[in-house]
């Protein structure tokens, strides 16, 4: 997983108010990006269309207070254009090694923004090649290097401390493309094979492992599992190209339809909770159609080849990986900047007589949004999220409009372990932990390896000792140390000689979270604070404090 997100969530204390406060700062600061890039290249009237374009956008409201790192990724493209332009005119060196500098934290960021600063560098060079000799005609291209290499070697050496893959690039990279490119997903939409538990970036990670490893009948490291599906993703679109072209052509019309492909949100749904994202439009294909219409305005400035490399990067990466709104939101900014570009010199050309000229500026791209937006409406729309629905009720404690949702959700999908999961985490706020203790081994027995319905369990249940919950062991032992009680109401039990807890006649595997470092969190990849050789999760048994009499035998324990 690319770090960086993982190190600010780090040190903003994983706080939500202050992640969606520091985010509200960040894309406030967007926002006046937006409107200084529009004023800068179009005058006031484009500073205000572009601006207020992007500050009353659906997908900038939504995203901005949730804990993903797409206002941060949208942040970094728009200062990157911003610091383009700057520099452009520039023969300042330390301008060049700053705007390289942003270059790799974006890298960081989200990898497939390596390819900023490829292009840019290709740009640069393209541009000494055929500048004439003896006029230091290699300087932009070497200091945008020297302010990029640092980041990029850091950023590899931090892969290689928690992958042993010494590579700017994720692990996953190859996991991805073959998510997309593969006989079982023909439509090249987000997708977890049958071997993956459930579709967490970490599951699917240990499951890719596994089955590469089942495959190929020997242990992987984590650069060789990322080659071996590389290898297998691009075997299938060699072998299927057609089909991988009509698919990019459909997620073609999908960047400029004003639909959303929801992937960890969806507006629909978000509409539920504000009541302004309610009365807002979706104008997000528009904004992005609008966008190649200002660029094709500003074609003939000379840092209108800087401009376009973004444009590229993000619809590069929405065509061939994921066609999903939040991978169009990251250029929206920029979009956004462009369409109020394009929209104002439409009227300046209407308002001089030209009206062919503005007619054929602005009107053929937004008929396309039009057009794209009819025919991706004819496909079925993604499924509502019933889970973080009802259980954005259930966390507001809104209980009746919680049980509300899950009838529905019942009714639509019939019972599911993650249902019973939130019935049972709205029992134990009610106090019925009884029914919270039903729900959840309910839920459980669905779903044994939901680690939240395991954490919700515990959390009903009272037990004497240790109270830090060491997670990720095949068997975990609670016990009270004494007082009587026999277990009922969430209380666990007292082990005597005559009454002894006793593991029998089990195969236990899969509790040694497969050689994940402990002082690397597994979710953000930053430091977890604890020593380096320290093992804080996973093995066979856990026996909290007082298993008195426990009696282990027969078992088969395998790693």
């Amino acid at each position: 997983m690319d770090p960086l997100y993982g190190y600010i969530l780090w040190i903003l204390g994983s706080n939500p108010f202050m992640i969606a406060f520091v985010q509200v700062l960040l894309d406030t600061c967007s926002t006046g990006l937006v409107a200084l890039l529009a004023l800068r290249w179009h005058g006031s009237r484009a500073s205000w269309i572009a601006g207020l374009g992007y500050a009353s956008s659906t997908a900038a409201i939504m995203y901005t207070t949730t804990v993903l790192k797409a206002p941060w990724v949208a942040a970094v493209i728009i200062a990157w254009v911003a610091g383009a332009m700057v520099v452009w005119r520039s023969n300042s060196g330390w301008n060049w090694i700053s705007l390289g500098v942003l270059g790799g934290v974006a890298a960081a960021l989200r990898g497939n923004l390596a390819a900023l600063s490829v292009l840019m560098l290709c740009i640069l060079s393209w541009q000494a090649f055929r500048t004439p000799r003896n006029t230091g005609r290699w300087g932009r291209a070497i200091w945008y290097a020297a302010g990029l290499a640092p980041i990029i070697l850091l950023l590899s050496a931090h892969h290689y401390a928690t992958t042993r893959q010494f590579s700017p690039l994720p692990s996953n990279s190859g996991i991805v493309l073959h998510q997309l490119y593969n006989s079982e997903n023909p439509n090249s939409r987000q997708f977890s094979p049958d071997f993956v538990s459930n579709p967490h970036p970490r599951e699917i990670w240990y499951g890719y492992k596994a089955e590469a490893e089942r495959r190929t009948g020997h242990p992987l490291l984590p650069g060789q599992v990322d080659k071996y599906w590389r290898n297998e993703g691009l075997h299938f679109i060699f072998t299927e190209p057609w089909l991988v072209v009509r698919n990019m052509t459909r997620k073609t019309l999908e960047l400029f339809a004003n639909n959303e492909r929801a992937n960890n949100l969806s507006i629909k749904d978000e509409r539920r909770f504000s009541i302004v994202l309610r009365w807002l439009p979706d104008l997000s294909g528009l904004w992005t159609a609008l966008g190649l219409a200002g660029l094709w305005v500003l074609r003939k400035r000379p840092e209108a080849l800087a401009i376009t490399v973004p444009v590229i990067v993000v619809i590069g990466t929405f065509i061939v990986f994921f066609a999903e709104a939040r991978f169009r939101f990251h250029l929206l900014p920029v979009s956004c900047t462009l369409a109020g570009v394009a929209l104002s010199e439409t009227w300046v050309r209407w308002r001089a007589g030209a009206w062919k000229s503005a007619m054929f500026l602005a009107a053929p791209l937004s008929l396309l949004s039009i057009i794209a937006s009819n025919v991706v409406s004819r496909e079925p729309p993604p499924p509502t999220d019933w889970e973080r629905i009802a259980q954005g009720y259930a966390s507001m404690n809104d209980n009746e409009l919680a049980r509300s949702a899950l009838a529905d959700w019942e009714a639509e999908q019939g019972q599911t372990a993650d249902m019973l999961r939130i019935r049972a985490f709205i029992g134990f706020r009610k106090g019925d932990l009884d029914a919270a203790i039903e729900n959840g081994r309910a839920s459980i027995r669905i779903n044994p390896r939901d680690a939240t319905a395991w954490y919700n369990l515990l959390g009903t249940l009272n037990w004497d000792g240790n109270q830090t919950v060491n997670d990720g062991q095949g068997i975990y032992v609670l016990a009270r140390s004494g007082g009587g009680g026999g277990g009922g109401g969430g209380n666990a039990r007292q082990f005597t000689s005559g009454f002894k807890a006793s593991i029998d006649g089990f195969d236990i595997r899969g509790g040694d979270q497969r050689g994940f470092p402990g002082n690397i969190n597994e979710l953000t990849g930053a430091p977890s604070g604890l020593p380096a050789n320290i093992s804080t999760q996973g093995g066979a048994i856990f026996a909290n404090s007082y298993a008195r009499y426990l009696q282990v035998t027969n078992n088969v324990i395998q790693n």
